[in-house]
């Protein structure tokens, strides 16, 4: 209602009614925002939150950070204040999680900041950045100073009274600057303001050390670099995907077999992996390369056997291009998801366009094969987490159903979904340009092995309708 009005047909809401909507969206955003932070604390609790890494400019992340927030600054009478000198070195890190950081920081000190201001100040020392986000809000006690930085603890009694204080963003982007070998800590005076402040390693070799500001801390950041893994895709999911379940290494992205090539020489990469479909020239590389079936949407959508795969939260155009993509004339139109509030979401993107849909609904996947068989559509719009029946298994009937063939259907599910579930392919090579020895052939296929599931064939019926997810 809020991001997609014209679904509406032009109606104007009453200013009480958008008030109220105003703040219903904002308190969705916040628990959105808060589902996140949870998950995110859950990967960081078990060691499946990785970086992906890249030489990124601080100016630009905080200049992205700053564009999301100023309106709310401003609309508070704050003054924003970027005190950040150009010609800073780059820095290796992981740019959505250093954004996701400075957000939290700004958005915490505009919400507790009645007036004066709100600065960010950027400064670099020997080895490390230091940035800051300075407020003159009421400050925090020295007492409370050193909790601030614990799990579900907010900053006392002035943020509860402000709401939206969960207690998670500040150890989180704790965690999170860490994982960067930074810092991060806070200086306050009651009355006066606070400056959360955090470090980030320069990623030039001669930087030498990371020297704390903290009194009593000296920490090193000389430890070896994770050994480097370099995708040739240029898909970013895909890549974050990986990042989660290959500990141990740092996943970087090429857009180009040939980019991977070059850039996995100067990273002194442990290996290159690449999609089954890439052209894969041995002789442009020393090191080895990993050709397997990589879970791209695109590549989800064929073994699925469908038109589309869209990854929740999905957009108007998103499924306006899926549609036109079919290449063909769609009127009726099955709409099959548990999730009600979803199913009348796509209903209201459906007809947002110009075009005179009839749509159906289905809130399992047992009651989507029946109308299906009753009344074929033209399209099918399926979540693969369902009850009674799961989107594979609609699938499996309606290949089995002459009548539902020619019903085009484009995926609407999560895509961690499919994490685990989907068989993505057959084949996975892996390529040593300069050859094995017989000791690196025998525990490559032993490490293979060890993560090689039994045959289907082997499991009882019940397991082969559902089989279970795989460990990541």
């Amino acid at each position: 209602m809020m991001t997609s009005p014209g679904s509406y047909g032009g109606a104007i809401l009453p200013a009480a009614y958008r008030g109220d909507l105003i703040a219903i969206y904002r308190s969705a955003q916040h628990l959105l925002a808060l589902t996140e932070d949870v998950l995110d604390l859950a990967r960081l609790e078990v060691g499946k939150l990785g970086l992906f890494r890249e030489q990124v400019d601080v100016g630009q992340i905080i200049d992205e950070a700053v564009a999301l927030v100023r309106d709310y600054v401003e609309a508070k009478g704050l003054k924003l204040i970027l005190e950040v000198p150009s010609g800073l070195p780059t820095v290796n890190a992981d740019r959505l999680r250093i954004r996701q950081v400075l957000l939290n920081l700004l958005t915490n000190a505009a919400r507790l900041t009645d007036r004066g201001h709100v600065r960010v100040q950027v400064a670099k020392d020997e080895g490390y950045l230091r940035v800051s986000v300075e407020d003159s809000g009421p400050g925090i006690p020295p007492e409370d100073q050193a909790r601030v930085f614990r799990l579900f603890v907010t900053q006392g009694k002035r943020t509860a009274e402000k709401g939206m204080g969960a207690g998670l963003g500040l150890p989180i982007s704790k965690r999170f600057v860490e994982l960067h070998g930074g810092e991060m800590g806070v200086e306050s005076t009651v009355g006066v303001g606070s400056r959360f402040w955090f470090t980030l390693p320069l990623s030039d070799p001669k930087a030498g050390k990371h020297a704390s500001t903290r009194a009593g801390l000296d920490r090193s950041v000389s430890e070896p670099p994770s050994p480097v893994v370099m995708l040739a895709t240029g898909d970013r999911r895909t890549a974050q995907c990986l990042q989660r379940h290959l500990n141990g290494y740092r996943v970087e992205v090429a857009d180009s077999y040939e980019e991977a090539c070059r850039r996995a020489l100067e990273a002194r990469a442990t290996a290159i992996l690449a999609d089954l479909t890439q052209t894969v020239d041995v002789e442009s590389t020393c090191i080895p390369v990993v050709c397997c079936p990589l879970a791209r949407t695109g590549r989800l959508a064929e073994v699925l056997g469908v038109a589309a795969y869209l990854v929740k939260p999905i957009s108007r155009e998103a499924l306006r291009e899926a549609i036109q993509g079919l290449g063909r004339p769609v009127r009726r139109v099955l709409i099959a998801d548990d999730d009600t509030r979803f199913v009348r979401f796509l209903a209201r993107l459906l007809n947002a366009e110009d075009r005179d849909f009839l749509i159906q609904y289905a809130h399992n996947g047992q009651e989507a094969i029946e109308k299906m068989l009753a009344d074929p559509p033209d399209l099918l719009l399926l979540d693969l987490a369902m009850p009674s029946l799961d989107g594979i298994g609609v699938l499996s009937r309606m290949r089995s159903e002459s009548a539902l063939r020619k019903t085009a259907v484009i995926v609407v599910s999560a895509y961690e979904e499919t994490e685990g579930t989907a068989p993505l392919g057959t084949e996975v090579r892996l390529i040593k340009p300069e050859g094995f020895r017989l000791v690196e052939l025998t525990q490559v296929i032993g490490a293979a092995l060890s993560h090689v599931s039994p045959p289907r064939a082997f499991a009882a019926p019940s397991e082969r309708e559902h089989p279970a997810k795989q460990p990541g």
